[in-house]
């Protein structure tokens, strides 16, 4: 099998023509299968091109590899050929071509094509087209968000108790990894994580948010390792790209915490009545700029010790979910 390319003309069509040897008694004669390619839009400078056969059960799914080729060097403007070598009989068949940037791997697949399902069979001559479509990094990814917790608790400020019990929830549709760090440049606490279920990563289908959609959590993040004293301004982010299958990475998506580094400051309070006798009830009410830790009990209220000038508390509450609170 033999994969064959030229570049000539604006179109920029691909040919391919397979060979297949089929061993099936010597009166057998091979068959032949030809597919052209074209670009959604060409490129404009040197790819690399792989090319597989693969039997699918299902189409849209990877398969079994029954031959490959490549990575071979595309110039454009060019000429390709490929030997794919032989090609077992059977149904189910598919081509799929793959295009990157350079000759490595790890890089992403810049286009991507899949024949329609084909059969090879003695004698037999397949003819088929398979367009090049250029894969788009964020639709690959899929909607997806990133969310701090904390004790399973989604919280906009913690305490410095809270800051190392960090957890991270995801939420994706078609990624396959997470990439997480502690700062927009990607250097800081730079973790990948795959996401399926295992060591420090839970999943589990997402409620609410339509098909396909999944949740991942990453039990354990440090959020504040290899980012300076106190963060920026004490808000610590964490950062996250998706990847999916291709090596394709989402936007960034990112989410904070502020921490909490000082006492609870009044900034106002009053008083009523303010003139009382022995025995007499009083009501004192303080508004700080942010809530106090709860639960508040009887303690809370009998901070300081009775005086003949000072009346004695016995409960403390939070008037709604203001940051007013009230001694009785």
């Amino acid at each position: 099998m033999a994969f064959h390319h030229s570049g000539r003309g604006l179109s920029r069509r691909v040919l391919l023509v397979a060979f297949v040897l089929v061993r099936c008694g010597a009166a057998a004669q091979p068959g032949a299968v030809s597919f052209a390619f074209s670009w959604d839009e060409p490129p404009q400078e040197d790819v690399w091109v792989w090319l597989e056969v693969q039997e699918r059960s299902v189409p849209t799914e990877p398969g079994t590899i029954l031959s490959s080729a490549g990575p071979s060097l595309l110039a454009p403007g060019g000429t390709l050929e490929l030997n794919l070598g032989q090609v077992p009989n059977g149904h189910n068949r598919y081509v799929i071509v793959e295009v990157r940037q350079d000759e490595s791997l790890s890089l992403p697949i810049i286009y991507y094509g899949v024949s329609s399902a084909f059969s090879v069979e003695a004698g037999k001559q397949v003819v088929g087209d398979v367009p090049l479509k250029m894969q788009s990094p964020d639709a690959a990814a899929g909607e997806s968000s990133v969310e701090l917790l904390f004790g399973d608790l989604h919280k906009s400020v913690v305490g410095p108790e809270e800051l190392g019990d960090a957890a991270v929830r995801t939420r994706f549709a078609n990624a396959v990894a997470v990439v997480l760090a502690n700062d927009p440049s990607f250097d800081a606490n730079l973790s990948v994580y795959p996401l399926v279920d295992g060591e420090g990563v839970e999943c589990q289908p997402s409620e609410g948010d339509g098909e396909g959609v999944t949740v991942c959590t990453v039990s354990a993040w440090g959020l504040s390792a290899d980012v300076p004293s106190g963060g920026a301004a004490g808000v610590f982010t964490v950062y996250a790209k998706f990847r999916d299958e291709f090596g394709y990475e989402s936007e960034v998506r990112k989410a904070s915490v502020s921490l909490d580094s000082q006492a609870p400051q009044p900034f106002n309070a009053s008083i009523s009545p303010t003139l009382a006798g022995a025995g007499a009830q009083v009501i004192l009410e303080v508004n700080f700029h942010e809530p106090l830790k709860e639960p508040l009990g009887a303690d809370s209220a009998r901070a300081a010790p009775a005086t003949a000038a000072a009346p004695v508390f016995d409960s403390v509450t939070r008037v709604g979910e203001s940051t007013l609170y009230r001694w009785h």
